[in-house]
């Protein structure tokens, strides 16, 4: 089935639940944020960051457990920069520019949570410049980060992919958490489509669903 349709997938865009895989090279620079270092319970903005480039917004907002625990190491993103300056509060868009075969698939991983104590966040996925996903939650009843583990199969088209998380919440520089952000080649004999996959055929080509969605962890 896979080979059949490999050559026409438009975009595969829904979340995945994938057996154990071999170890591959991740082709995510930075992506659990751990760099630069900010201290224990604190956070900061940063112009820059290793890995990682910004569409809009001012800075990065690196927490290092300082509004809720990260889902691992021990830093995560806030993408609505909570400025330290009396500056504006910032949604920030971020993307990085991936090395990729053109014609292969690829597995996006990624961990999410609404800001604890807060309402509404929400942040748009877009891979290739394709819009893969918009996540959204509500973080007022938490009192600790309630993670969310999202992954996606999605298909490379050049030789350069570009992937981006955009907060699409209210500027208020209370937003979207995000972490371990990783990206790994799929090998096609492991794809293989779990009980209940769609092919659903769009104007002669095939977009394969695979799974039920998003597989939700919540911290002990």
């Amino acid at each position: 089935m896979w080979h059949k349709y490999r050559h026409h997938i438009l975009l595969v865009l829904a979340a995945v639940a994938l057996p154990a895989m071999p170890a591959r090279a991740d082709l995510v620079v930075n992506g659990g944020f751990e760099d630069p270092l900010v201290i224990f319970g604190g956070w900061q903005e940063f112009p820059a960051i290793n890995g990682w480039a910004r569409a809009f917004g001012d800075n990065f907002e690196i927490q290092g457990s300082a509004v809720g625990s990260p889902y691992a190491g021990g830093q995560h993103l806030e993408l609505d920069a909570d400025s330290e300056n009396g500056e504006a509060n910032k949604n920030t868009g971020i993307y990085q520019d991936l090395t990729t075969i053109p014609g292969a698939v690829y597995t996006l991983r990624f961990a999410w949570s609404p800001r604890p104590g807060w309402g509404e966040s929400s942040m748009d996925v877009y891979w290739g410049g394709n819009f893969v996903g918009n996540l959204s939650a509500n973080g007022l009843a938490l009192a600790d980060t309630n993670w969310q583990v999202q992954a996606y199969l999605l298909p490379a088209t050049n030789s350069i992919t570009r992937l981006q998380f955009n907060a699409a919440g209210i500027s208020d520089g209370k937003g979207e958490y995000l972490d371990a952000v990783s990206v790994d080649e799929q090998l096609s004999e492991e794809v293989v489509p779990e009980p209940g996959t769609a092919a659903l055929l769009i104007g002669g080509a095939a977009l394969l669903l695979f799974g039920r969605g998003g597989r939700r962890l919540r911290r002990g």
